[in-house]
């Protein structure tokens, strides 16, 4: 485990091997190989080790809530809601566990169901930015605008430099027709984060609603540099 820590992924899958020839039941080394797995990329192994786990030990909190995860970062959001939804049903207290069962949720757009996770996370830490950040999001895609401005400027208040937050809150201004406030927010999400896309093409698309076509073509050209730069970056990492 130590060596899983620190990064050591080949060393420490290794262990992990020897110990399942010892005992291939052993749920727990079952679950951290799964997690292992999905670390290097291997995917299909990463699920059939968290089942394996899960068929021994059903009922087991952290193996749920650890093939959630694992579902979620494979993009199967219905299925990671699934088991989500059972890991806080175990386990009510966990606001991480609340926290991406609403992620989750909102990825397939059930908005409603998403806030009221939120809330449960809320009720478990009122300070936790990012599920009012998200709940602004949810609040935007339900058109209920004012609640999203709320939403948006309680986690500004508790992480000032919360550029995703900053960006909701210009989209809200946006579909209020508050253009100037909706300037200064995507302006302020890139003072935060600098190479900030959504918050580029934002201020980009208000310049051209306003017809200031130099300031808008300026930010889309910043954009598609951020982007060309983005790929290329990506091409010599996968060529190593």
């Amino acid at each position: 485990l130590d060596l899983h820590l620190a990064g050591q992924l080949e060393q420490a899958e290794s262990i992990y091997h020897d110990l399942l020839k010892e005992n291939p039941a052993h749920a727990d080394v079952l679950c951290l190989c799964g997690v292992l797995a999905m670390q290097r990329g291997k995917e299909e192994d990463a699920v059939n080790f968290m089942q394996l786990a899960l068929e021994i030990q059903p009922n087991n909190p952290t193996l749920i809530l650890a093939f959630a995860n694992i579902l979620s970062n494979l993009k199967q959001y219905g299925d990671s809601s699934k088991w989500y939804e059972r890991a806080v049903t175990f386990d009510r207290t966990n606001k991480y566990a609340w926290f991406n069962y609403a992620c989750a949720l909102q990825q397939i757009r059930k908005y409603l169901e998403a806030l009221r996770c939120y809330e449960e996370v809320l009720k478990l830490d009122s300070q936790f930015a990012p599920a009012h950040n998200d709940m602004a999001a949810a609040h935007i895609a339900l058109k209920q605008f004012e609640q999203a401005e709320r939403s948006a400027k309680l986690a500004i208040s508790i992480k000032p430099d919360y550029a995703e937050a900053h960006n909701n809150l210009g989209v809200v201004y946006k579909n209020q027709n508050r253009l100037d406030e909706a300037i200064e927010c995507y302006q302020e999400a890139l003072r935060c984060k600098g190479d900030y896309a959504m918050a580029m093409f934002n201020l980009g698309a208000i310049h051209f609603i306003r017809k200031d076509f130099d300031q808008a073509s300026l930010m889309f050209r910043n954009l598609l540099e951020f982007r060309s730069e983005e790929r290329r970056v990506g091409k010599e990492c996968r060529s190593r």
